[in-house]
């Protein structure tokens, strides 16, 4: 019989700790977690390009006007939008109840 550090004499069985394999599961957690990102993406992007399509163009002057004024997005020097085109005229919305 050979000398082996690693073998028990008596058995002769090998006693070296087994290498344990690195966990696939945080790399399924991360393919899982980048898919529903992928995909929550692509549906926000639909929605709101649905949106800006049947919401009038001054509504969006205005929501510009609001992140310029907050500072979220920088100001470029372009004036207040008119506030008063959002507004209805009084004198159309009685002619439409009265009628």
């Amino acid at each position: 019989m050979s000398d082996n550090s690693n073998q028990t004499p008596q058995t002769g069985l090998d006693t070296t700790p087994a290498r344990r394999r690195k966990p696939v599961w945080p790399w399924v957690v991360l393919l899982l977690l980048t898919l529903c990102a992928i995909y929550t993406y692509n549906q926000v992007t639909t929605v709101i390009e649905a949106i800006r399509h049947q919401v009038p163009p001054e509504f969006w002057e205005v929501l510009e006007w609001m992140f310029r004024q907050s500072g979220l997005l920088p100001d470029d020097g372009r004036s207040a939008p008119d506030f008063a085109s959002l507004v209805p005229d009084l004198s159309v919305v009685q002619a439409v109840l009265l009628a």
